[in-house]
């Protein structure tokens, strides 16, 4: 605990920007390193359909359209590969991360306790 309260005191946002690094360092290696799951496949799949095919889609479904409308105009500005595909989801993995610290330091005022919780 000590080396977090040093780094509260001297460097918070660099405590931050490190956790954010440290996170994209774990990720990223592994984003291409198996094809396509069952899952994933389905995603991509209806990822390739249009906006209203989406919708028609979900209705059936328990997933709201949105992610899937999301990475249908992702799909078709970086291609339909699994690296390609997977970088959205780690884009919102990333950003769910930063907003962890956000929400934990909401809740409890700490900038200990928030980096603790983002890690």
């Amino acid at each position: 605990m000590n080396i977090i309260r040093i780094i509260k005191k001297k460097y918070p946002v660099a405590a931050f920007i490190t956790i954010l690094l440290l996170a994209i360092v774990l990720r990223i290696p592994v984003i291409n390193e198996k094809s396509f799951w069952l899952d994933e496949s389905l995603t991509v799949f209806y990822g390739q359909k249009s906006v209203w095919a989406n919708i028609a889609w979900t209705r059936s479904d328990v997933h709201p359209p949105l992610y899937n409308i999301i990475l249908s105009l992702w799909l078709r500005t970086f291609g339909v590969t699994p690296p390609a595909a997977r970088s959205l989801s780690t884009i919102f993995d990333l950003l769910a991360i930063g907003m962890t610290f956000l929400l934990a330091l909401k809740l409890t005022g700490d900038r200990n306790i928030s980096l603790i919780t983002m890690l």
